[in-house]
């Protein structure tokens, strides 16, 4: 899931659990908004925690994206 990718995977597993359960009550879209909330707040923590790797990672992955993407689609270029 999303949420492993900035915190560990137990600890992702147990927020993705609850996450669940309270859907049962309040829904599909309520669901996705606190996957989507509590992954932003993971990030944000995450580079006030250490924000040189963060920034790395993030050009790491953008830089990633678009070699991939330029690889698929070279007429794009």
């Amino acid at each position: 899931m999303l949420l492993a990718l900035f915190t560990s995977p137990a600890r992702a597993s147990t927020i993705e659990g609850d996450l669940r359960e309270e859907a049962q009550t309040h829904g599909r879209i309520w669901f996705w908004s606190q996957v989507i909330r509590t992954t932003d707040a993971l990030c944000v923590k995450g580079f006030a925690q250490s924000p040189l790797a963060t920034l790395a990672l993030t050009v790491s992955g953008i830089v990633a994206f678009f070699l991939i993407y330029s690889l698929l689609f070279p007429e794009a270029l």
